[in-house]
């Protein structure tokens, strides 16, 4: 499959040469045996037993949590339990336990990961989500418990990218996608505990040292203390106060770097190695920060230099632009209302999607006529043709709401028999959960104040950056810039002032794979640009979860996927795959190919029907005897009686020498008996 029985992933621990018994452990059907050394069945069995005696009596499709649902499951869970013995101090001074520990993790490598990675084996298991995510926490603890580092390799995605047969393309996303981004640290956290404790810890030593800044007064009036939060569920702050811009703009960044960091850790190599497999990178608003952040970094020390930079640049404008723009209240009925029509609560950024820019614009337009220059509007995110954002004042925008309430279809209202140009229009309009209003002339002042702040940071210079940077604007590389050697004031223009146009940042020349690195899973910004990305032949990998309900993206499992044949890939070429071309016949005539002329033998033009212009038989008759292909609208038949005269007399002026085929269009079932005769007079021609 991947490689040949007993090829493992990490530095092999040959069996013992003493004798080997064989040790069962089951779970109801499931069943496994493994071979252990006589010296250590003893101790193999008493963790067997004391493991068996944890698990629930099995149930029908092992329903329950607490259970496998599958034997490679079950070899997993007693992997974790072995594991915990080990790391909670249950071994004997000889190291019994770590030695049945390595033994167990061999043969959880040999007979089920067979060369593959875990993600990409775990993926395919049976049970619930959380139970295949446990298979990969279970064997990144038992690596680490058993001292095992984690050997180089690449995956096919990567092989590929270093072939050229593959260009990949690295996106980080921004604010507004999900409210809970810091469950997503805390799985990371929690899955790969080991591989990121330290570097989470050192991220945390830092934020923690910038709330407490006196520039940054009462923002932080629950601290910033990530890692209590991570360890304690409970003492986690509520989503107001996390959604917050100062609270949400660095721990966002530090999702988005574990994310990194973790994959940089499985593949074991270092930042720089798994750049140079990246085409380019950009990021959607505050994004764009942490996307210089991995252009730049090489090594491991570098690394965690620019994290520091990193987060203290979102730090920073988080901080600065909640000062220049403090939280206001509205009217308990402004926010009542909101809510009853589905518009979420107001915030200075409004969400308006399956609505055209310029008839959004036309709103904002007629907002602005009524209010003072001061709390004026924006379109300041303009994510796809029919995905924009709009930015200023809550009540401003509040104001907008009612407007596009007029024209905006109530769900479950039936326009079937309203005409089409009088129809209104369906589309979401919904408030984001952002604290401030980036993107705009309302943070104009706080750029200033903000890289006054960060003067002393000397990374993120044009030089630094080892891979094209995209300008969330313009669309430009970073590097080819004018001006000063550093690209900070750039990225805090890019945030605070400046609007986003994300299809013009992600050209990505050449592009087959964009990995989102974060936040949102499949709420967040890789499924976005699926949309603007559909049929261009580019593929969309979250990176930062390892699965998820919309089959047309790719996850996790899919970017460490060792399986050369199978694993790699490509989304469908609208162009390539249905556009015309031009082929050359033996007697030298050249035809337009399509797959409509291939199937039909006729020019790729199709002679759309509708009544009362395809009514006639004889007109549908003469444009079949041009060569074309026609509908035939019968709605009129069955009203009119057809008579063998006039078949007669169309005879005598229509002859069809082509190859006939008819396409019928009706509805109800007593059409079909009016159209037959009319058909049979078509075709006999």
């Amino acid at each position: 499959m991947y490689g040949a029985p007993g090829t493992t992933t990490g530095v092999s621990t040959p069996h013992s040469a003493s004798s080997l018994r064989p040790l069962v452990l089951n779970h109801g059907p499931l069943e496994h045996a493994l071979l252990i050394p006589t010296t250590l069945h003893y101790h193999a069995t008493e963790l067997r037993q004391r493991f068996a005696s944890q698990l629930p009596p099995p149930t029908d499709e092992f329903a329950l949590d607490e259970e496998p649902s599958s034997v490679l499951e079950l070899l997993s869970r007693f992997l974790a339990f072995v594991t915990q013995q080990v790391t909670e101090g249950e071994d004997d001074a000889q190291g019994t336990y770590e030695d049945v520990l390595r033994l167990v993790l061999t043969e959880f490598e040999a007979r089920f990961l067979r060369g593959n990675e875990v993600h990409a084996v775990a993926a395919q298991l049976p049970g619930t989500p959380a139970k295949r995510l446990d298979v990969v926490k279970s064997y990144y603890s038992a690596r680490l418990a058993a001292n095992r580092p984690i050997k180089a390799h690449e995956s096919a995605l990567f092989r590929a990218a270093a072939e050229q047969t593959a260009s990949v393309y690295a996106v980080f996303g921004g604010q507004g996608n999900i409210e809970e981004y810091f469950n997503e640290l805390r799985e990371i956290f929690s899955v790969y505990g080991g591989l990121v404790e330290n570097y989470l810890v050192y991220c945390a030593r830092l934020l923690s040292s910038l709330s407490r800044d006196p520039r940054a007064g009462k923002v932080y009036s629950k601290g910033l203390d990530v890692m209590r939060w991570l360890h304690n569920e409970e003492s986690t702050p509520d989503l107001t106060y996390l959604v917050s811009a100062p609270v949400s703009f660095p721990l966002i960044g530090l999702v988005q770097l574990a994310h990194y960091y973790v994959t940089c850790k499985i593949l074991a190599k270092e930042p720089g190695e798994l750049r140079e497999r990246l085409a380019g990178t950009t990021g959607h608003s505050q994004g764009i920060v942490t996307a210089a952040a991995i252009a730049s970094a090489s090594t491991w020390d570098s690394f965690h230099r620019i994290t520091s930079d990193t987060l203290t640049i979102l730090f920073w404008i988080g901080c600065r632009s909640q000062q220049t723009y403090p939280r206001t209240s509205l009217a308990p009925s402004t926010l009542q209302d909101s809510i009853n029509e589905g518009e979420g609560t107001p915030s200075p950024m409004l969400s308006v999607r399956d609505l055209p820019q310029a008839q959004v614009q036309h709103h904002v337009d007629i907002t602005n006529t009524h209010l003072p220059k001061d709390r004026h509007i924006h379109i300041s995110l303009i994510n796809g043709a029919r995905n924009v954002v709009v930015t200023g004042p809550p009540q401003s925008l509040y104001g907008l709401n009612l407007s596009l309430r007029k024209v905006k279809a109530p769900t479950g209202l039936d326009q079937n028999r309203v005409p089409y140009t009088e129809r209104k229009v369906r589309f979401t309009n919904r408030f984001l959960p952002i604290s401030a209003p980036f993107h705009s002339p309302y943070l104009e002042s706080a750029t200033g104040i903000i890289l006054e702040d960060l003067k002393e940071i000397g990374a993120f210079t044009r030089q630094d950056l080892a891979i094209p940077v995209f300008h969330t604007s313009t669309g430009q590389d970073l590097r080819d810039g004018s001006g000063d050697e550093s690209v900070i004031s750039e990225l805090v223009n890019m945030i605070t002032r400046q609007p986003v146009h994300w299809e013009a940042a992600t050209v990505f020349p050449a592009a087959t794979h964009i990995l989102d690195f974060g936040p949102g899973g499949i709420s967040g910004l890789g499924v976005l640009t699926h949309r603007n990305k559909d049929g261009t032949g580019v593929r969309i990998i979250i990176a930062g979860a390892f699965e998820g309900t919309n089959n047309e993206v790719g996850y996790k499992p899919e970017l460490f996927d060792r399986d050369s044949e199978h694993a790699v890939k490509y989304a469908v070429n609208w162009l390539k795959e249905h556009g015309p071309k031009l082929v050359r016949t033996k007697q030298g005539e050249t035809f337009v190919d399509t797959k409509f002329s291939r199937l039909l033998g006729r020019p790729p033009v199709m002679v759309a029907g509708m009544t009362p212009c395809t009514v006639p038989w004889d007109f549908v008759a003469a444009t079949m005897n041009a060569g074309y292909q026609i509908e035939l609208a019968g709605k009129l038949y069955r009203f009119l009686k057809l008579r063998v005269s006039c078949a007669d007399e169309s005879r005598q002026v229509v002859v069809i020498t082509t190859p006939r085929v008819l396409l019928l269009l009706f509805k109800r079932l007593n059409r079909i008996r009016s159209l037959v005769p009319v058909s049979r007079l078509i075709l006999s021609m």
